[in-house]
């Protein structure tokens, strides 16, 4: 790909995705500057925060902070909205206004779960509030700033670094601590591996391209068989898989079932191979 000489603004480097990326355009040489609490320049989002003394002017801005737990969200939906929908609206507006195209992202938790696999052009219906809440931003988006924006829904995001917490480790984790792991039959998802997110996002930077895109991994599997197949790819003798279903789980929001999301946009077809990166990771546990 051809690298940008305009910086890139990626907001929120302290946590997953927002480290990945940064890290990511850095080794495409691509010119970047980092936002965090702890790492990069100083930047929360219940602050305003000065960019337009950066020069060049930057294309674009990746905003990857906010609150990403969905219990979190249920318990305190006023502060978790204040900073997911008010906060990140008002940071992406004033980017916008800047000429600044604003990279922000949503989740598949917008939809019900009831008639999968979702598009783009799937009406959301979103079940408990972290879904509410990613949906509201995706409609104030395109309310006001049409065609000024890119916009990712992405599923569940994992890597196969082994340093980094993500869906894979947590599970081979608990499993070789012989913990029982109570994984949902029912709940089914397409996962997504990081660097295809990454190349999918810097690919629409590099075309210049707008909207809203979904972007989910190719291969459907629920989370008892992912915790399966790790289990048994990885030939860890310990732990325990025991089979539920979500409702068993007694929490206090609703989880959508099948949060598939695919899109008419983007070929996923070329994305990694969930097997394939399973049994990558499980070589540095060897």
């Amino acid at each position: 790909m051809s690298i940008n000489h305009r910086p890139i603004l990626v907001f929120g480097v302290d946590g997953f995705l927002g480290n990945y990326f940064y890290r990511a355009f850095e080794e495409n040489q691509q010119p970047v500057i980092g936002f965090g609490r702890r790492t990069g320049l100083p930047f929360d989002l219940n602050t305003d925060i000065d960019i337009s003394n950066i020069t060049p002017r930057p294309s674009h801005a990746l905003i990857t902070a906010g609150v990403t737990k969905i219990a979190k969200c249920q318990n305190d939906p006023q502060g978790s909205h204040l900073i997911n929908v008010e906060r990140t609206f008002a940071l992406a507006a004033s980017l916008c206004r800047m000429e600044i195209i604003p990279v922000v992202f949503s989740s598949d938790y917008v939809f019900d779960g009831k008639d999968g696999p979702f598009t783009e052009k799937s009406l959301p219906n979103p079940l408990n509030e972290y879904g509410k809440q990613k949906f509201a931003l995706e409609k104030l988006l395109e309310e006001n700033f049409p065609g000024k924006y890119l916009l990712f829904r992405l599923p569940k995001v994992y890597s196969i670094d082994p340093q980094k917490k993500n869906l894979l480790t947590e599970i081979i984790e608990a499993l070789r601590q012989d913990k029982s792991l109570f994984a949902a039959t029912d709940q089914i998802f397409n996962p997504v591996d990081i660097r295809d997110v990454f190349e999918e996002i810097h690919r629409k930077i590099q075309e210049n391209a707008r909207g809203l895109f979904n972007l989910g991994g190719y291969q459907r599997i629920s989370r008892y068989e992912l915790c399966l197949l790790i289990k048994d790819e990885l030939a860890i003798k310990k732990g325990e898989i025991i089979p539920i279903k979500l409702k068993d789980l007694n929490e206090s929001f609703t989880r959508p079932a099948n949060t598939v999301i695919v899109s008419e946009k983007i070929d996923s077809s070329k994305f990694s191979d969930l097997l394939k990166n399973i049994q990558q990771i499980g070589i540095h546990y060897e």
